[in-house]
């Protein structure tokens, strides 16, 4: 992907779960609105946009079907589609794939976006005029809650690509996390590298985590901005 503006802004959000009682729908969609009235903004789905529980797993928490699910999720991204430049399944979209012995939802998923989508994650280079920045996306389908476990998987994932990466962006985990490190080079010269976690929409009290005991975490997303006339990235909440 290559852009010529002065700065690029990609909005990365996922763990929806579009079809839990404690889906906060709403403040999903405002976060959809935001992005496409902004000027070269973008959006990445991070998985996880729907809730997809299918025998007994999670049924509990489910008050729409998977297909009302599917068709709320088609709802909220028409009118953004043409922003979106990527997406990759959660462990909720595999569900499926594990259930039926075909991964179904990528096919819809592709029907609904327009654009291919990954498994569980993806790695690609955007180029900002003369500028390029290397992004990994990564939905892990189990794993720890605490922060050393997510530190943990962030280093298992950079020594799998040799720690070549800009942003590192993981799903999943149901917080916003935001980390720049900054590190020398032989050449001596000063890096960053950035190790995110994308956020979450599910409201705390009563539900899965509420239950479990989990630490309750501010809902929301993050936005990354790529800049053309220096090599810089700078990531917020958004």
């Amino acid at each position: 992907m290559n852009f010529t503006t002065k700065k690029v802004k990609i909005v990365f959000i996922g763990d929806s779960h579009l079809g839990n009682v404690k889906c906060d729908e709403k403040l999903f969609y405002e976060k959809l609105e935001k992005a496409r009235h902004m000027n070269n903004t973008y959006i990445y789905l991070m998985g996880d946009l729907i809730d997809n529980a299918i025998s007994y797993v999670g049924e509990e928490d489910q008050w729409l079907s998977v297909e009302y699910q599917l068709k709320r999720l088609k709802m909220l991204i028409q009118p953004i589609k043409h922003k979106i430049i990527g997406c990759i399944l959660g462990n909720h979209e595999w569900r499926t794939t594990k259930k039926a012995k075909a991964n179904l939802l990528k096919e819809v998923y592709e029907g609904i976006i327009g654009i291919p989508v990954k498994n569980f994650g993806d790695y690609f280079t955007i180029s900002v005029g003369s500028q390029q920045y290397r992004i990994i996306t990564r939905h892990p389908s189990t794993g720890g809650t605490t922060i050393g476990w997510i530190t943990g998987m962030f280093k298992k994932e950079s020594r799998i690509i040799a720690g070549d990466y800009d942003l590192m962006v993981f799903g999943h985990f149901h917080r916003k996390l935001i980390h720049k490190r900054i590190y020398m080079k032989i050449d001596g010269k000063l890096y960053t590298k950035w190790d995110c976690i994308s956020g979450h929409f599910l409201d705390y009290y009563d539900g899965y985590a509420h239950q479990k005991l989990l630490t309750p975490h501010e809902k929301g997303c993050i936005i990354a901005t790529f800049y053309r006339d220096e090599h810089k990235v700078e990531v917020e909440e958004f």
